[in-house]
């Protein structure tokens, strides 16, 4: 690659450059890995949510939503704050630093809107935003000020370069994807396979800089600069540097602990720009190696041997890309399995008859539902049927729920016995349902704790009519047992209702 003075204003800008002849190589099967790993992933969330509840589906999307919207406003209103507590960059308000600006869209032949602010004080540095179109590179003031001299503005193009460069190569598109996806912990979930695309837009970002500097040395130190910082990367020694980047590559517990990290480790960093110096600059690269001590040499030629190859290495991640939807699929099969419970076949129904005069009976335990069932008296059990589909409120933790009618007189037209996992979730369950239903008694349309004939307490009473009188309804609970059972009339007053009770519950077995 051809060395040209960076400071030069008489230097014609080159064409236009090719994004993706210096996109690191690997760049674009992580980036499939990524993909499809988090679609995998949403549409097996997605699919849940339908088979669970379609309106937890619907809130969530409503929540996204309303959420964007308040980002969306929120953006604006930031960058109309930054109008009245930074600097814009531009060739009246500082104009070295524009000059550099301007060159580097011309090397990237990119002309897109990018407000550039310079403000006192930051950490990180300098960040770069990119939501609903609107691009800001926001830089802290002590950063840059030793590189905007005109000799010294290699380094600040190269800075620029990292930036500008993610914009064309298009890597902040996903910015507010990644967004989403950092706030619901999705990212969290499947950072060793989203953070190695992270990882090779950073070394693309490194490319790009090169290629708009066009001068290895200065490349060299702008990545000292970001080891090190600005006041020590003159005095740091190259062959420190590649013993100990070598010494990173090789380390299995460090390589374990960049698979979660967005960004690589800095070291592998220099390794890479070398690797790509090698390529694009050859001469440059050879003249960096002779310097270097020659077993320093060795060790650094084994490294970026090794660093082209993970480069090159696309077949794991294809392996991978393939085997992460199989997976979803499996454990989406694994999650919603239970929830389809409408046909269930009859095992052996098209195989031949097995006589099985001579087999020992094996005894096969109740099912919920059938338990149930049997603990209810006479007039509702014969009428039972499962509950398909439970009101929201009373779905958490639950474990069977039967709906049975009764023709008998004097008594509910109808009752539904819910069975929870453990009394905890039957009282979450009952605060839940019955929140809208004061304290007091049961003649007066309210709720309090109920007492059995030994005078032992056994859960919660609430009586209570339904929107417009329709009906009457009682709903009490068992709490050792983990039951709710909902009795209701249209005949009925609340004095008839809690008489009924009276008489009907110690029918109900529950122990």
């Amino acid at each position: 690659m051809t060395q040209v003075d960076p400071t030069s204003d008489t230097t014609t800008p080159p064409r236009p450059l090719d994004i993706d002849a210096v996109r690191h190589p690997a760049e674009p099967s992580r980036f499939a890995l990524a993909v499809t790993c988090v679609i995998a992933v949403l549409i097996a969330l997605v699919v849940w949510l339908i088979v669970v509840d379609v309106s937890l589906l619907v809130y969530a999307v409503l929540v996204l939503v309303g959420a964007l919207l308040a980002l969306w406003v929120a953006i604006q209103f930031w960058r109309l704050r930054l109008l009245g507590d930074a600097v814009l960059v531009t060739s009246q308000s500082l104009p070295g630093l524009q000059s550099a600006v301007d060159r580097v869209r011309a090397t990237l032949g990119y002309q897109r809107r990018v407000d550039i602010f310079v403000v006192p004080n930051l950490s990180p540095r300098i960040q770069l935003t990119s939501y609903f179109g609107v691009r800001a590179l926001l830089i802290e003031g002590g950063a840059v000020a030793d590189i905007t001299a005109p000799a010294a503005q290699g380094q600040l193009l190269f800075l620029l370069g990292t930036y500008l460069g993610a914009f064309k190569a298009k890597h902040d598109r996903w910015a507010l994807a990644e967004l989403v996806l950092d706030n619901t912990g999705v990212r969290t979930l499947l950072a060793p396979f989203v953070a190695p695309w992270l990882r090779t837009t950073v070394y693309t970002g490194d490319q790009i800089a090169y290629a708009c500097t066009r001068d290895f040395r200065l490349s060299l130190a702008a990545v000292y600069r970001v080891l090190i910082g600005r006041e020590l990367s003159d005095q740091l020694a190259a062959p420190g540097l590649v013993l100990q980047s070598e010494r990173v590559a090789r380390s299995r517990y460090m390589r374990m602990a960049e698979m979660f990290r967005p960004v690589p480790h800095t070291t592998n960093r220099f390794l890479n720009l070398l690797r790509f110096a090698d390529e694009v600059d050859p001469e440059a690269a050879r003249a960096f190696r002779a310097e270097l001590p020659d077993d320093v040499a060795q060790v650094l030629d084994r490294a970026l041997a090794r660093t082209a190859r993970g480069a090159r290495r696309t077949a794991s991640v294809v392996t991978v890309t393939v085997a992460v939807p199989v997976l979803s699929l499996a454990l989406l099969l694994a999650v919603t399995q239970p929830a389809f419970t409408g046909w269930q076949g009859s095992p052996g129904a098209f195989e031949d008859p097995v006589d099985t005069s001579e087999v020992d009976t094996v005894d096969v335990p109740p099912s919920p539902t059938e338990v149930l069932t049997a603990a209810l008296p006479a007039e509702f059990s014969d009428s039972c049927a499962d509950l398909s589909t439970p009101t929201v409120e009373l779905s958490i933790g639950l474990v069977a729920a039967v709906e049975c009618s009764s023709t008998a007189v004097g008594g509910a037209d109808w009752v539904e016995v819910y069975a929870y996992d453990s009394p905890a979730s039957l009282k979450a369950a009952t605060d839940d349902f019955l929140m809208f239903v004061s304290y007091g008694d049961c003649l007066d349309g309210a709720r309090s704790e109920w007492l059995d004939g030994d005078g032992a307490e056994r859960g919660v009473l609430a009586c209570y009519y339904t929107d417009g009188y329709e009906e009457v309804v009682a709903v009490w609970t068992y709490d050792a047992d983990g039951v709710m059972v909902l009795a209701a009339d249209a005949e009925m007053l609340l004095d008839e209702m809690y008489a009924w009770w009276q008489t009907a519950s110690p029918t109900f077995a529950f122990q």
